[in-house]
């Protein structure tokens, strides 16, 4: 259990405020100085914050598949490695510097030459197999302001959905969502959307199971579950799988909690019509329901006699 202890941090207020100073004016120094000058400025500010890592070989970044070492030639992705200190580093970040320079990647703006020569409703039959046209920068931010003042105007801010929170850039100041929804505010408004997908169904029997939506709130430490679960149910997941990848960067800690489950010896059953790794990983008691039962077995275990 030392290992899932919280370990103080050793961060002095002087500390925090040199590094925090050194990096907020990194930005400023961005458009005032060169590249070296900015460098310097965030490899003075690094040192102060003991909690960082920094990188060993390339250069440190971070994706749905984990932080990585990005190892760059000649001013190419070459290869990548995962950062020192992840627990279980996800094989995926392998696939790093082929997406990077995949040759069908999407490196300009491109306009659907129907639309592009026929405008708004032109052609519909041919979305899917029509051409595409590359336009400049300056053309294609045209295009997008005229159709947004164009609907606004004829249709409303209704007409506008710009709240879908999809699996974007894993940066936060630079959040993809925020700045849409930022612009669409600045020109009307625009149609969002409450609750989402991937949780709607946890958000509702979670206050019912643990007393508290967990979700998106403070969630129960790995330590209180290592120590205090006499039996853990995996219902319907794969978390040894689903854990490599996360919506911002994940760190992989949660894998290292079922490693101490296993290792404590915590009785697991997993029910799911697969056998999966993670019920392989910590030696689960299998319980494979025929598929469209599960509603009806969380029924029989919900009511009583």
């Amino acid at each position: 259990m030392s290992k899932y202890l919280q370990q103080p941090l050793t961060l002095s207020r002087r500390r925090f405020l040199t590094g925090a100073a050194a990096l907020a004016a990194a930005p400023l120094l961005a458009g005032l100085w060169p590249k070296s000058a900015l460098a310097q400025a965030v490899s003075q500010a690094l040192p102060q914050f003991t909690a960082l890592r920094q990188a060993q070989k390339g250069i440190l970044t971070g994706a749905h598949w984990g932080a990585f070492e990005a190892i760059v030639q000649d001013g190419k992705m070459v290869g990548v490695q995962p950062v020192k200190d992840d627990p279980y580093p996800n094989e995926l970040i392998a696939m790093a510097p082929y997406q990077v320079h995949a040759e069908n990647r999407v490196k300009y703006p491109m306009v659907r030459k129907s639309w592009l020569e026929g405008g708004p409703g032109s052609r519909t039959d041919l979305r899917g197999h029509d051409q595409w046209v590359r336009v400049s920068w300056e053309k294609a931010i045209e295009l997008v302001c005229g159709e947004i003042t164009r609907l606004q105007k004829d249709h409303g801010p209704q007409s506008i959905y710009a709240g879908s929170y999809g699996w974007k850039s894993v940066g936060m100041l630079h959040n993809s969502r925020t700045l849409l929804q930022r612009l669409m505010n600045l020109t009307g408004g625009f149609l969002g959307y409450a609750g989402d997908y991937s949780t709607g169904a946890a958000q509702v029997i979670m206050s019912h199971v643990v007393g508290s939506m967990e979700v998106y709130e403070q969630q129960t430490a790995w330590p209180n579950v290592v120590e205090h679960s006499q039996l853990v149910i995996l219902w319907g997941c794969n978390p040894m799988v689903t854990l490599k990848n996360s919506w911002n960067v994940p760190d992989h800690y949660g894998q290292t909690g079922f490693a101490a489950l296993k290792k404590k010896g915590t009785r697991v059953i997993s029910i799911d019509p697969v056998h999966n790794d993670s019920a392989k990983f910590v030696n689960a008691q299998w319980l494979a329901p025929r598929p469209y039962t599960d509603g009806a077995m969380l029924l029989g275990i919900a009511i009583p006699c």
